[in-house]
Order: C-alpha cells, then sequence, then structure tokens
C-alpha cells in the first residue's frame, strides 16, 4: 500500500483530494492536536459528500496505511486500495450496518460505502408535498443516485420556506436501476398513488442527467410525529 501511491497521506494532501473530488473516502484520528488541525475535513467533505470514517489513534492510522510515523488523516483516491482499506476498518462497516438495521432493505445490490453517492441527514420537499405527507398520502420519495439514511429518523424540510414539517422514520430502502422502477411499483406507487407516469416526469425535470441506466434510491417512510416547527394550516394549502 505504501508503494501503491493511491492514498494521499497527511493532512495537506488529504485536503487537496478532498478539494478536487478525487477522494473516495477520508479516514481522520481523533486524537489529532490541535483540534484545529483538522477541523475543516469533516465539513468540506460534507459539502463534497464524501463518507468520513475515524480511528482513535494517529498510530493506528499510520500503521494501516504503511507509514512509519503516527498519521494524522489520508483520503482514498483509488477504489482498489479503498477496499483493501475498508478490510482494515470492519468495525466501520458494522457501524454503518447499525445504523440502517431496522429498514426493510430490498434488492440484490449489497450496502457498498465506495458506491455511496449521499449520506442522507435530512429529506427536503416542495411546498406542494406539504399536505400530502401530513396526511399520510405520500409515503415516500425517489432520488438521484444510492443513498442512505445517517439514521432511522431524519426530518423533513420544505425547500421553499426551509421550515421543518415533520419528523419521518424510513422504514424501506430500495437501490434500483432507474429501467427497472416497473418492478417495484407496487412499492413505488407509495411516493405517486394513482399513476407513475407523473412520477417519471418529476423525476426528470429535477434531475436531467437522469437515464434508464443510473441507480436511484427509494426511501419509503411513516411520520412519527408532528415537529413543533410544524407549517401553519395557510402555508400547507398552498
Amino acid at each position: 500500500m505504501r508503494d501503491a501511491g493511491f492514498i494521499a497521506k497527511g493532512i495537506l494532501e488529504t485536503t487537496r483530494a478532498v478539494e478536487k473530488g478525487t477522494a473516495k473516502l477520508v479516514v481522520i484520528a481523533k486524537n489529532v492536536k490541535p483540534k484545529k488541525l483538522i477541523s475543516h475535513l469533516p465539513n468540506l467533505c460534507r459539502y463534497k459528500n464524501i463518507p468520513v470514517f475515524w480511528v482513535n489513534s494517529k498510530e493506528r492510522l499510520g500503521d494501516i496505511i504503511g507509514l512509519e510515523v503516527p498519521g494524522t488523516s489520508c483520503a482514498v483516491v483509488n477504489e482498489g486500495e479503498a477496499k483493501d482499506l475498508l478490510e482494515k476498518l470492519k468495525f466501520q462497516k458494522a457501524r454503518i450496518k447499525e445504523k440502517i438495521k431496522g429498514i426493510t432493505y430490498i434488492g440484490k445490490e449489497p450496502i457498498n460505502l465506495l458506491s455511496i453517492d449521499r449520506v442522507e441527514k435530512q429529506i427536503w420537499f416542495q411546498q406542494k408535498f406539504a399536505k400530502p405527507i401530513l396526511e399520510g398520502v405520500k409515503k415516500g420519495t425517489l432520488r438521484f443516485g444510492k443513498r442512505i439514511p445517517a439514521k432511522l429518523t431524519l426530518p423533513i424540510f420544505i425547500s421553499e420556506t426551509r421550515k421543518k414539517l415533520i419528523d419521518a422514520r424510513i422504514e424501506v430502502l430500495i437501490w434500483l436501476k432507474y429501467k427497472d422502477i416497473q418492478k417495484y411499483s407496487e412499492i413505488i406507487k407509495r411516493e405517486y398513488p394513482n399513476d407513475l407516469k407523473e412520477l417519471d416526469k418529476e423525476m426528470k425535470k429535477i434531475y436531467p442527467q437522469l437515464k434508464p441506466e443510473s441507480w436511484v434510491t427509494f426511501y419509503g417512510f411513516g411520520i412519527i410525529k408532528k415537529s413543533q416547527n410544524v407549517l401553519s394550516k395557510k402555508e400547507v394549502k398552498k
């Protein structure tokens, strides 16, 4: 691994790989001091949608990436090397599995951190969907790319007002090729109960780059509680 040259090592190289968007994942040691040396990395990775993993010590990280000295951080820029690194960080895989435990996962595609486009911490909807969500008519959403929820419970926000609508529990997670959407029509109809053609029109409007071979993620959810910041009746009727 040391001679492969596919892992950016150290804070400067890691930051550069993240900024260029070439990093597949970033690993940071928890005991780096002063903390301000690495404080920019988590937010930068979040902005670039790059997974971040933490190891307990610089010594362990240095050993993992083949350094003779402690390592502060590294960025994997080659998928093959990333797979090797993930094998050495099996406890991190287990942590991700724990996060999605309890979700009905449908599909043959395995959970693979390297193929995840985004980790969702909240879900955004247009204003027109507020009423259907609150009335329980709309119970799902289809998103471009492969995604996983950061938690089983995610807040739902309205894009126009940026207000929190409700909290929802993720109950179903499906990764599928967009061309295969009909195979899951009975589940996807939770999104548009009567017309998948309307869903297709909406998806292509939101995601112009969408193709039949594109991966998409379906979240099925249920409302678990009304937020204190729930929209006023006037806003919901819009």
